[in-house]
This record gives C-alpha cells, sequence and structure tokens, in this order.
C-alpha cells in the first residue's frame, strides 16, 4: 500500500516537473521563419528591390545570408550580406533589403536567399528554412509590328520602323490588321472593320509594350467616290411621267384617276451605292400631290426630282339645295339666291326649315329657328358638296310683333324697263316686248304690299323667244306670276345691205381690171412736148392691190355694226407718181378717166361731152398740164373738164 502510494506521487511529480524542463530548454532556441518578397516585374536594365522578412520568437543581435540570381536576366552587385544590427522579435519584421539589376533581356528568373544564419548571446537561433525564393519578371519593351493588313493584305511598303502609311480602297468598308513583334506581352488596338467616308479616313494602330511602352502607327485611307446622283428611271405603279423621263430633268406631273388613292413610286438608281429618299408608296388626296425623290451620291452630292401627281377629283361639285320648306312661312326658291326674308306672326315661337340638296351626296347642316324673339332670327343652312365646296343659304325670319299681321297681296304695283315702255297696266300678267341686242334688262319693280317679295328668273343671255318670269308672294303664301315675251330685232336688212355692197365692189374691181387690159397701152414715141408731161400710171396689179385694201376697209366699216352714219371711203384709184417713177407717159382716154374716176365723182360734167384735146393746146391762151390725167388745158380752168382735178 505504501509502495503504491510512493508510485503515485512519484507520476505526480514527473508530470508537474516535465513542463518546467521544456520551457527551460525553450529559452535556449530562437526560431525564424524567413520569407522572400521581391518585385514581381521590372523593365530592362531597371533594378528592383528584394526584401528579406522573418517571423522571429525572440529578437536576435544579427544575422547573415547569401543572394544568388538567375543570371539570364539579373545581376546582383552583393552576394552576402552580415547585418549586424539587432533585430526585435516579431511576425514578417523586414530583416534586410537589396536591389537586383535586370539585364536586357526578357523573361522570369529566380532570386535565391540561402545559407541563413543568425546569432544571440547563449541562445541557439534555428531556421525553420535556410532558403528561400522569389520569381520576377524583366518585362519585354517590344512595341513594333511585324505587319500592316487590309483586307487581309499585307502592305508592300511596311517596316516595324516606319510609323506612316498610305492606302486607296475602292470599297464602302474595309478590314484593319496588324501582327506584332511580341504576341505574347505587347497589346494592340485600332484593328477591325473601318467604315469609309469619301476622301482621307485617318486610322491609328497603338501598341503597348509589355512594360508599357507604347507606338503608334497611322494609316490613311483614301476612297475615292461617285458624283453622280442622277436616276436611271422612275416607275409608278399608276399614271404616267410627263415629261418623259431625263436625268436632267428633275420636275414631273403625273395624273391618277379619282380611284387611285396610293401610288408606288420607285427609283432606278444609276448606281448601287447612291441613296435616296422620298420613294415608296404615298397616300393621294384629290388634287396635287408634291412627292420629291432626293439622290445623294456617294461623295455627297445631291440631286431632288419633285413629282407633282394629281388626283383627278371626280367627286361632284354640287352645292346647291333644289329647295328650302318651312313649317311656318313661305319663300319663293332659286338654287342661286342665298338669302331669304321670311316673316311669321307673334305666337309662332320656332320655324323648322327643311332643306333638300340637289346632290344626295351633299351634306346638309341647318342651324337655327328655334326659341324666335321679336324681330329678326337668323337660320344658317350649310350645304357641303361631296368635293368639299361648301355654300351658305341664309333665312332671316322676322317674328312680328303681337299686333302685327301678314300681308296678302302679292301683285306688282309698277313694273318699268329701263330704256323701253313696257306698257305696265295692273291686273295683266303677260308681256312682250322688243329690245335690241341686250343680254339682260335692268328692272325696277315696286310691291303693291311693301312686305310682298318677289323673284326674277330668266334675265340673262337674252335671245329672240326668250322669257322673263316674275314670281312674287305676298307674306302668307299668296303667289303671282308676270311674263315678259322678248322680240329681238332682226339683223336681216342689215346683212341683206352688207352682202349687196360686197357684191357691188366686186363686180367694180372686175370691170376696172377688164377696162386696164383693154387699155394697155403700146409703146409709142412721143413729142417732146409730151415727154414733159409726166402722168401717173398705175399698173394691173397695183391697182387691184388698191382697190383690194379700199374694199377691205369698207368691208370692216360694214362689219362694225354696219353703222350707215359713217360714209364708205371712196376708190381713188389715181394718184401722182414721181418724176423719176416713169420715164414714158400717156394721156388718159375718157374712158379711162371714167374708169378710175371715184365713185362719187361719176357724174358725167358736160365737158366730158366736148371733143378730148389732142396734143395741142388752145391757140390764144396759155396752157398748163392737168398732174391727174396728163391733158393740156387752158391755164385759167378752175377744174379739169376730163378728170375734175380742182386747182
Amino acid at each position: 500500500m505504501k509502495k503504491k502510494l510512493y508510485l503515485l506521487i512519484m507520476i505526480a511529480v514527473l508530470l508537474i516537473a516535465k513542463p518546467v524542463f521544456i520551457k527551460a530548454e525553450e529559452l535556449d532556441t530562437i526560431t525564424v521563419t524567413p520569407v522572400l518578397q521581391c518585385d514581381t516585374s521590372v523593365k530592362k536594365t531597371k533594378k528592383l528591390t528584394c526584401n528579406l522578412l522573418a517571423t522571429l520568437s525572440q529578437d536576435i543581435d544579427s544575422i547573415s545570408f547569401k543572394v544568388k540570381v538567375d543570371s539570364d536576366y539579373f545581376t546582383v552587385s552583393e552576394e552576402s550580406y552580415n547585418l549586424q544590427n539587432a533585430i526585435q522579435a516579431g511576425t514578417d519584421v523586414k530583416v534586410a533589403s537589396f536591389e537586383v539589376q535586370a539585364k536586357n533581356k526578357a523573361g522570369s528568373g529566380d532570386i535565391t536567399v540561402s545559407d541563413l544564419s543568425a546569432t544571440k548571446e547563449e541562445k541557439t537561433v534555428q531556421f525553420t528554412k535556410t532558403e528561400v525564393k522569389a520569381t520576377a519578371k524583366v518585362l519585354n519593351n517590344d512595341s513594333n509590328l511585324t505587319a500592316i493588313k487590309i483586307d487581309g493584305s499585307a502592305l508592300v511598303d511596311f517596316s516595324s520602323s516606319k510609323l506612316s502609311y498610305s492606302y486607296t480602297a475602292k470599297s464602302k468598308e474595309i478590314t484593319l490588321d496588324a501582327e506584332l513583334s511580341d504576341r505574347t506581352g505587347a497589346k494592340l488596338t485600332g484593328t477591325g472593320k473601318k467604315t469609309l467616308s469619301c476622301g482621307v479616313n485617318k486610322y491609328e494602330l497603338k501598341v503597348t509594350a509589355e512594360d508599357e511602352t507604347t507606338k503608334t502607327y497611322k494609316v490613311e485611307v483614301t476612297r475615292t467616290c461617285s458624283d453622280v446622283s442622277t436616276l436611271k428611271g422612275i416607275s409608278l405603279s399608276a399614271g404616267t411621267l410627263s415629261p418623259s423621263f431625263d436625268a436632267k430633268t428633275t420636275s414631273y406631273t403625273i395624273t391618277v384617276p379619282t380611284d387611285v388613292d396610293r401610288i408606288k413610286i420607285t427609283a432606278d438608281k444609276q448606281e448601287e451605292s447612291q441613296t435616296v429618299t422620298g420613294e415608296g408608296t404615298k397616300a393621294l388626296q384629290y388634287g396635287e400631290n408634291k412627292v420629291t425623290l432626293k439622290v445623294t451620291s456617294e461623295s455627297g452630292k445631291s440631286t431632288s426630282y419633285t413629282l407633282t401627281i394629281t388626283r383627278e377629283d371626280g367627286r361632284s361639285k354640287n352645292n346647291n339645295l333644289s329647295n328650302i320648306t318651312l313649317s311656318q312661312g313661305t319663300l319663293l326658291f332659286d338654287p342661286n339666291t342665298l338669302e331669304y326674308h321670311v316673316k311669321v306672326l307673334y305666337d309662332i315661337t320656332s320655324v323648322v326649315v327643311t332643306a333638300t340638296p340637289e346632290d344626295a351626296k351633299a351634306k346638309v347642316s341647318v342651324t337655327g329657328g328655334s326659341s324666335l324673339v321679336v324681330g329678326e332670327n337668323k337660320v344658317e343652312i350649310k350645304v357641303i358638296a361631296e368635293n368639299g365646296d361648301e355654300k351658305k343659304y341664309i333665312v332671316y325670319i322676322e317674328k312680328l310683333n303681337i299686333d302685327e299681321t301678314l300681308g296678302n297681296n302679292p301683285e306688282i304695283a309698277t313694273l318699268e324697263v329701263q330704256g323701253y315702255d313696257l306698257g305696265f297696266v295692273t291686273g295683266k300678267n303677260d308681256y312682250t316686248l322688243k329690245i335690241e341686242d341686250e343680254d339682260s334688262l335692268e328692272l325696277e319693280i315696286t310691291m303693291m304690299d311693301p312686305s310682298s317679295t318677289y323673284q326674277i328668273i330668266g334675265n340673262e343671255n337674252l335671245k329672240n323667244g326668250s322669257i322673263i318670269t316674275i314670281k312674287t308672294q305676298s307674306a302668307d303664301g299668296t303667289t303671282s306670276t308676270y311674263n315678259i315675251t322678248i322680240e329681238k330685232a332682226s339683223n336681216l336688212p342689215l346683212i341683206i345691205i352688207f352682202v349687196a355692197i360686197i357684191l357691188l365692189l366686186i363686180a367694180i374691181i372686175a370691170f376696172i381690171i377688164i377696162k386696164l387690159r383693154k387699155n394697155k397701152p403700146t409703146k409709142k414715141e412721143e413729142t417732146k412736148e409730151v415727154k414733159e408731161v409726166k402722168t401717173t400710171v398705175l399698173s394691173d396689179e397695183e391697182l387691184l392691190n388698191k382697190v383690194e385694201n379700199q374694199l377691205k376697209s369698207n368691208e370692216e366699216k360694214v362689219t362694225n355694226n354696219l353703222d350707215t352714219n359713217s360714209p364708205l371711203k371712196p376708190i381713188s384709184i389715181i394718184e401722182p407718181l414721181k418724176n423719176e417713177q416713169h420715164e414714158e407717159t400717156r394721156r388718159l382716154t375718157r374712158e379711162e378717166i371714167m374708169t378710175k374716176m371715184p365713185i362719187h365723182q361719176k357724174e358725167e360734167p358736160e365737158l366730158l361731152d366736148q371733143e378730148v384735146n389732142s396734143n395741142q393746146a388752145p391757140d390764144n391762151e396759155p396752157t398748163k398740164i392737168c398732174s391727174i390725167c396728163g391733158h393740156r388745158v387752158k391755164e385759167s380752168l378752175k377744174v379739169c373738164p376730163y378728170c375734175r382735178r380742182t386747182w
């Protein structure tokens, strides 16, 4: 029993003493856990920094280590480090720092810290690992391209050192691409599909190297565009272009039937690259519709074609009424009379106005006629034809005072026709009136009852047999009708006179021509005295022309209302000639004088009964030569006995 107790006590002592021994042992050893941290990348020929970190369980007095680098990418100025400075315990304590020089070569290499050791008086320093590594990358600075491609084809003049290029494209769109010298580390922007505008298009290809070094290549792509902005043709679903299409003609008219309310317009382009606006299906209103087709070429030049499309308006234009009826009161309706006046008695409070259109397709609306007040009340009738034309009829309804009554006398008191005596008699309703050539007459009418109204029908475009009708109506609705039958004066006598004059003139012309041909003179040698006398002799053609002109002048006067107050101008067939007109002269015979003498002078004078003088003048008295007929007569005479010329 005592042995067991003793054994238990010993076990307890050992259990209690063991931690004391362990702790004492730990106090004599310092644990160090090293970590190497370096910049992950560095540019070529540049330096990167590395830090040696450690987790220390206790302070240490010094530390030493060696640095080894991948010689392909790095160099280090110091390979061994012996740091004699105290370092306090802690986690990730910065123990040492050093730099590594990158070489001019891109790539990744290791940086190694080895042979780690540390000291602490009377204590042992133990490293959990004696070698630590870090990997760093020397970045590539290659920002070059090895090729530039357009639509898959490389530019033949490419060089990585050449930064600017020019290219001419025919298409509207290209694909711009390039190849990198450093295909893994470098980045390229600016490639892809490009839509070209006309002229010069500028693009940039930017290369960013792994170390952020950049280089920009510039590419100018020139696109030559067409200036053609005209069409090859215009197609229509209805109608025809007028004039026929011509590329240079920009304005056209088209007419379509009334039942065509839509039209499809298609533009036939000259070139596929053209753009056209305005084509397609268009709704048509009645009348004119304008459509503009704008054609724009690749270069931006534009031409506009204007189409004026007229849709025939086959709708009725009839906005007339055929009748207006009233529930109270009466009126004399006429489609061309737009205003009416009606009287109703005091006890009438409303009048229903019914308007009937001539065309069943016309729309009619009536406003007014209810709640009548004493005095004038306006009723408006609006008639809208099928084509939209509008007409208004107005009925003024006069409501009488309580003590007023409607008149019942529709008779005319006086009826006068300006310029004529109608012979109006009260109680007589039918008359006949002879007039000249007027198209209408001015009528002055006075009613026996001032409240009665009248309407004149047929007083326009008057002809022989036309009837002017006057319809009258009293306020109470009693009506009466008067008729005037027109007789126009006959123009037959004037026509007969005119025809007779024309025939007479024709006969005179024929007679003159025959006479001239019979009496055409032969060439004879005249005496010296006779040759000195110059007379006027008209050729047949000249004479005929002169007579025809005079006839035409007289005919015009006859035609212009056959004005007998203006006498016809006599036909003058004899006129003086200038001396240089004829070298030869001759005397007119008595018959020629009578033929050529004006009509109003043909009464034969007594002197013509005497013998016509020959070449010799009277012996006892000086003589003179008549400049009209060429005869030698006595100087004392005041009138030529041959041609009646007066001095």
